[in-house]
């Protein structure tokens, strides 16, 4: 089993990181962990605050 870390282009502007989920979700990938690494972060930077602060 791997850790893998999530980054990369967004999905869309609705849902940035829908394709972040979709692959987690992904039965083909079960037997891996998948990180969104902008939620490791000690802050929250909330749904619209992406758009605002993206270098965060």
């Amino acid at each position: 089993m791997a850790q893998i870390y999530l980054t990369g282009a967004v999905s869309d502007w609705d849902d940035p990181f829908k394709w972040h989920d979709e692959l987690a979700a992904s039965d083909e990938h079960d037997d891996h962990t998948f990180v969104n690494p902008y939620t490791l972060n000690g802050f929250d930077l909330g749904d619209d605050e992406i758009y605002e602060r993206p270098e965060e």
